[in-house]
């Protein structure tokens, strides 16, 4: 529990407003656009349920760390980028 929510103020200091939040979302959705997956097929591939990634596009939070990088490396891209 201690690393989630050192992992949710980390991510909580990235995002200061909701217009920066709002941007992430975005860029979260692009990155998928440009991946050329769907949901179900992202689901898949980060071994996350759907709503989970779905939710992870939405909003209105952030996603956890863990859903973040499986998000990220579903879409073929590297936690360091």
């Amino acid at each position: 529990m201690e690393h989630r929510e050192a992992d949710m103020r980390q991510m909580a200091g990235y995002a200061a407003s909701g217009d920066d939040t709002a941007r992430f979302l975005r860029e979260l959705r692009a990155l998928r656009d440009g991946a050329g997956l769907g949901h179900t097929e992202l689901a898949a591939r980060a071994h996350f349920p759907y709503d989970i990634i779905r939710a992870a596009e939405i909003g209105p939070a952030l996603p956890d760390l863990p859903v973040l990088c499986a998000y990220v490396r579903g879409c073929g891209g590297t936690t360091e980028e």
